[in-house]
């Protein structure tokens, strides 16, 4: 018997969609790229990403990204656990289609819960256990609370005490962690912090820091936006050589190499004539 265009139901398959968002082929950068853009949209100063290792091996076992933005409203925050919802932007954001912060965490681990607060108020949670989410074929999130505490133990108590010391922002906490993200936590924040130096070519609201366990150590790793090409402070190409960049790969990966070929013309300036004295070039560069 043929289907009937009235009796068919187009809604979104829940199950479906969860599933595939669980393999959407993001990248731990792009995931956490995605999450540090989202508190810069919010306003933060101050975004710090902590990498829980486990105490024997090592071993990623939980993210948590905290931010000291303006937080959400219920209301917001419903809508940022809705799929696709219409979200209006400032001019200036980085988000813009509603998805970002569910794909990442949903590509990034299965129990996501989420802590919030406005300014004046003492915090609201939700969590998404994606599993339960699944198998009872809903986008609802699993749990919501007007009381933030209700979930404080979910999270390392320092970072608890850091969100209530807030006047307002958000915590993004990430557990059951995809076995792909199960890694050495001191390799990938190293790798972290490098790819998002990387990402952005100015500094942005916050300041972001990835941190190797739930509070701030020597381990601790500021990122500083890396302008390897020049792109907002063209200036400095004054006391620069004329070069070739050579891209290849070893075992430790993939690899630049900086060739100086000759003085800029540009660059004949006392500062330069100094960097350039006695007509030689410098050793070539690798980074």
């Amino acid at each position: 018997m043929a289907a009937s265009f009235q009796e068919t139901d187009f809604n979104p398959d829940a199950y479906g969609v969860l599933s595939n968002m669980e393999y959407g082929g993001l990248n731990f950068a792009t995931i956490m790229k995605e999450l540090n853009d989202n508190s810069n949209d919010a306003g933060a100063t101050a975004v710090d990403i902590h990498l829980i290792p486990t105490t024997d091996t090592k071993v990623l076992t939980q993210v948590n990204v905290l931010d000291n933005g303006q937080g959400m409203t219920p209301t917001i925050l419903f809508n940022a656990c809705r799929m696709a919802s219409q979200t209006s932007h400032a001019i200036g954001d980085i988000g813009k289609f509603g998805m970002g912060m569910k794909n990442a965490t949903m590509a990034l681990g299965n129990y996501i819960t989420i802590f919030t607060k406005v300014a004046g108020t003492a915090g609201i949670a939700i969590v998404l256990d994606v599993e339960t989410m699944k198998q009872e074929s809903t986008f609802r999130p699993t749990q919501y609370t007007e009381n933030a505490a209700d979930l404080a133990s979910t999270i390392p108590k320092e970072l608890w005490n850091t969100f209530v010391s807030y006047g307002s922002g958000t915590l993004v906490s990430v557990r059951n962690l995809k076995p792909a993200f199960v890694v050495n936590v001191a390799s990938v924040a190293k790798d972290l912090w490098r790819t998002l130096g990387m990402a952005y070519s100015q500094p942005l609201r916050a300041l972001t820091s990835i941190h190797n366990g739930p509070v701030t150590s020597t381990l601790s790793l500021k990122v500083l936006p890396m302008d390897i090409f020049y792109r907002t402070k063209v200036d400095k190409l004054r006391y620069c050589a004329e070069t070739t960049l050579r891209v290849y790969r070893d075992p430790d990966g993939l690899r630049v190499l900086e060739v100086l070929t000759g003085r800029r013309t540009l660059g004949a300036s006392v500062n330069n004539a100094i960097l350039w004295s006695a007509g030689t070039l410098m050793s070539p560069k690798a980074y």
